[in-house]
């Protein structure tokens, strides 16, 4: 993947959804969205780095949010200190392959390691914080995902997501950034 990625002058992600993946370009960014695009249409959204959404997949994730209820989207990668431990609500809503749309409320906590670790990227190796995403969702299901931050920034460099209780996993790893 790294010499594919290098061979390309633009901001890229490798991207797996299940078993299926690969190299993806950017094809459009506003403001704190990026949006992209497989060869075959499957499209994958970003808020801010992390996962918001899917759209060709067999089942499809058409909303994350994540705060307070109050202030908004909120980006918690950014601000969460490391060693310490954030607090909050998310709500998730999916359509799966049979055309069915859900939804599921949860409440998270999000919690980085204390020090940075080397990470593996393809076209770079980044001394990373790696920060734990753990999820009771009021169905009594779980998921843990996990994320691989820029320490001074905040920025996400590497993901390892689950889309909803039982549903896609996505995993990515930037290339080239975008920001």
């Amino acid at each position: 993947m790294g010499k594919q990625a290098a061979a390309i002058p633009y901001a890229s992600v490798n991207l797996s959804i299940g078993r299926a993946g690969g190299l993806l370009i950017l094809a459009e960014k506003t403001d704190d969205l990026t949006f992209w695009q497989s060869s075959t249409r499957e499209t994958v959204v970003f808020r801010d780095g992390y996962l918001a959404s899917t759209q060709g997949l067999q089942g499809n994730l058409l909303y994350s949010r994540m705060g307070d209820g109050q202030s908004g989207p909120m980006a918690l990668w950014r601000v969460a200190d490391n060693g310490q431990t954030l607090h909050y609500a998310v709500e998730r809503g999916w359509r799966d392959a049979k055309g069915n749309t859900h939804a599921a409320q949860g409440e998270a906590s999000f919690e980085c390691e204390a020090e940075p670790e080397p990470r593996e990227l393809p076209l770079t190796t980044l001394d990373l914080t790696r920060c734990v995403e753990s999820v009771a969702w009021t169905d009594g299901a779980k998921t843990r995902s996990v994320v691989w931050r820029e320490p001074a920034t905040g920025r996400i460099w590497a993901g390892d997501v689950a889309a909803w209780p039982g549903g896609l996993r996505v995993t990515w790893d930037v290339a080239r950034p975008w920001w």
